[in-house]
């Protein structure tokens, strides 16, 4: 650590910020694996870059792909709750009645 002008203690970082990751990096930051990042890429799941030959993942497009999964998931477990409730959701209260009156 060293000290900045205000003599607070300033954090040294130990690897520059990227703006792009390699496949493994990308990877690794998700916690999965090289082959399953790889598909992920090849079928447009996840956003890719080539520079050059290489082929890169902007830091923002795993961002965008989780904040996906979360809204994806978020809607499979709403549909699940309205399924179960009879396709009532919490704002409709009671389940309407299929009698004929």
């Amino acid at each position: 650590m060293t000290a900045d002008p205000s003599g607070e203690a300033a954090e040294i970082p130990t690897e520059p910020l990227r703006l792009v990751l390699t496949i493994e990096q990308a990877a690794r930051r998700l916690g999965i694996g090289r082959t399953l990042m790889y598909s992920l890429v090849m079928d447009g799941e996840i956003e890719s870059v080539t520079i050059g030959r290489l082929r890169r993942i902007p830091v923002e497009c795993l961002t965008e792909y989780v904040t996906k999964l979360r809204a994806s998931q978020h809607d499979d477990d709403q549909a699940a709750w309205d399924c179960k409730n009879n396709g009532v959701t919490p704002d409709q209260g009671d389940a309407p009645d299929d009698h004929d009156d």
